[in-house]
């Protein structure tokens, strides 16, 4: 079973809650899920981040971008030379993030992400997920209509962090991209 890492950063909890929706999602179709929350990096992460198979990376946006403290990691894994020893190439990644407001610049952030996977010759895997603004059939999925990356906006309850229909969208992505996963490892 592929092994499948989410390494995420979350300064109040929101994109924390995201990242579990999409493990809770992922779960249900491969068990080997890991969750890592970037601010606590150990060489026990660094080394889980390594033999993964699969990358789901998670920033909130802050100020129209990946947070300061996720663009550190992602620069550290240069510094430890993934990008020159290609330890990434082939991986299957994908993204997510939360911001304050519906729109909040998060495109820039799944941008930022979605580069930074095609600088390490990963495959990335987009949302599909269309909503019931263009099938009746569908649930209140993707409200934000994000296609490259998963994108929720954070609510003022903060027992819940983000919205039912953000953490349905999460946990449908987790789904699919563990679906995806396993075609591409069989």
């Amino acid at each position: 079973m592929p092994k499948i890492v989410i390494p995420y950063y979350s300064a109040s909890g929101h994109t924390h809650r995201l990242a579990e929706a999409i493990l809770e999602g992922v779960s249900l179709v491969n068990s080997d899920v890991s969750l890592i929350n970037v601010d606590e990096m150990s060489e026990e992460y660094w080394s889980l981040l390594e033999k993964a198979d699969v990358i789901i990376f998670g920033s909130p946006t802050f100020m129209g971008g990946v947070s300061g403290k996720y663009k550190l990691f992602l620069d550290e894994t240069s510094y430890r030379g993934y990008w020159t020893e290609q330890k990434f190439v082939d991986k299957m990644a994908a993204g997510f993030t939360v911001a304050t407001y519906p729109s909040g610049d998060k495109l820039n952030t799944i941008f930022q992400l979605a580069i930074f996977a095609a600088q390490y010759g990963m495959i990335w895997v987009n949302n599909c997920d269309i909503g019931n603004k263009v099938s009746s059939s569908s649930n209140d999925h993707n409200e934000c209509g994000s296609w490259l990356g998963v994108m929720a906006t954070s609510i003022s309850d903060k027992s819940k962090m983000i919205s039912d229909d953000d953490i349905q969208t999460g946990k449908q992505f987790g789904i699919r991209f563990a679906n995806s996963v396993n075609r591409w490892f069989k």
